[in-house]
């Protein structure tokens, strides 16, 4: 992982997902009514796309997920992104 993102990831490398506890990012945004994500499967995006998907379909549309248990997926559970911190995650020159 290049410098620039990796304080950015939390120290995480190309392997594991791009948050501090390694999980990916499924659910609704917190304080965005109608906005969504689901990232940060990172090598696993492939494998775990259906199941994404459907939970995310069911998400959107019935309100909540059916077959699959998002609240260990869920945005909200990680404390939101302070910018300031990328800044000094960057390499000189980048800026």
């Amino acid at each position: 992982m290049s410098e620039y993102f990796a304080g950015a990831c939390g120290g995480a490398d190309q392997s594991t997902a791009g948050t501090e506890d390694g999980l990916p990012l499924i659910g609704a945004v917190p304080g965005i009514d109608g906005a969504y994500v689901a990232t940060g499967h990172s090598v696993w995006g492939m494998l775990n796309a259906p199941a994404t998907g459907e939970a995310m379909s069911e998400l959107i549309l019935d309100g909540a997920a059916h077959h699959v248990d998002l609240a260990p997926f869920a945005p909200g559970r990680l404390p939101p992104l302070d910018p300031r911190g990328l800044l000094r995650a960057t390499p000189r020159g980048l800026r």
